[in-house]
């Protein structure tokens, strides 16, 4: 899965307006995964909204919860968990986040090869 686009997702409620909640990963097939920011950067109202979102824009229990795994022989890992979801455009308002476009690769050009 390369990643084709970074976004910062950005909280617009009143209290918490401009905290940056998490990162939006767009991948070269066209599927989002949103990732957290890390518990010592959030507040506890980034966290609800982050989860709010989640909540909101989270894909059919059918796909795989997350990656990477949590566990790994029944050993916790504490790696970032990523959630794919899809946040159409016509959400983020309701949602009250906006999408900042931090890295994006240019449309046309093609990817590298991953195996080099």
């Amino acid at each position: 899965m390369q990643i084709v686009r970074i976004d910062r997702v950005v909280s617009t409620y009143t209290l918490t307006y401009g905290d940056t909640i998490g990162f939006l990963y767009t991948t070269a097939d066209g599927t989002t995964w949103l990732g957290q920011r890390m518990p010592d950067y959030m507040s506890a109202s980034d966290a609800r909204q982050v989860n709010h979102v989640l909540a909101a824009t989270r894909l059919s229990p059918v796909e795989p919860d997350a990656f990477p795994a949590t566990m790994h022989y029944g050993i916790p890992v504490h790696a970032e968990q990523f959630f794919r979801v899809q946040i159409p455009d016509r959400a983020l308002d309701p949602l009250h986040v906006r999408l900042d476009v931090c890295v994006a690769w240019p449309q046309g050009r093609t990817l590298p090869d991953p195996s080099f």
